[in-house]
């Protein structure tokens, strides 16, 4: 069995990674922008949760080959960005400092048709309730 995660985020995501460094310039009220490298980079992200599923279905009986764990879609940091701003109900600029990072793939997302057609599997949360859920959680862990 061979798994290829691609971009999962989640609750309690280590502050280094995008999307929760977006949640917290987001929440942050004494941030006036959030920051990023580079605005154009499309990733494909999977809510935690919808990744376990797939893990799970692997281990049924007669499961074998190679499987993608993604959402089947791309997004660009600027649709991060928005998408987290909308999950918390707040209106900041993004601001790119135009960093691309060298070799850079400008687009990469999971082909997840083989996950869906051999083990029943498509993600069930979408980007906005997948962020909702971060923020909500990161505004609990605030206090």
């Amino acid at each position: 069995m061979i798994v290829r995660p691609f971009n999962i985020y989640g609750l309690r995501q280590r502050h280094s990674f995008l999307i929760p460094s977006i949640v917290r310039q987001v929440l942050d009220a004494s941030v006036a922008v959030v920051r990023v490298k580079d605005l154009r980079p499309k990733r494909d992200y999977l809510y935690v949760q919808d990744a376990v599923t797939l893990l799970l279905a692997t281990l049924r009986p007669g499961a074998r080959g190679a499987f993608n764990i993604g959402s089947g879609r791309s997004a660009s940091v600027a649709e991060v960005a928005e998408l987290v701003n909308d999950a918390a109900g707040v209106c900041k600029s993004v601001v790119s400092a135009d960093e691309p990072r060298p070799g850079e793939i400008l687009d990469g997302g999971a082909d997840t048709s083989r996950a869906a057609i051999e083990l029943d599997w498509h993600p069930r949360t979408s980007l906005a309730d997948g962020f909702a859920a971060v923020v909500a959680a990161e505004r609990a862990a605030r206090g």
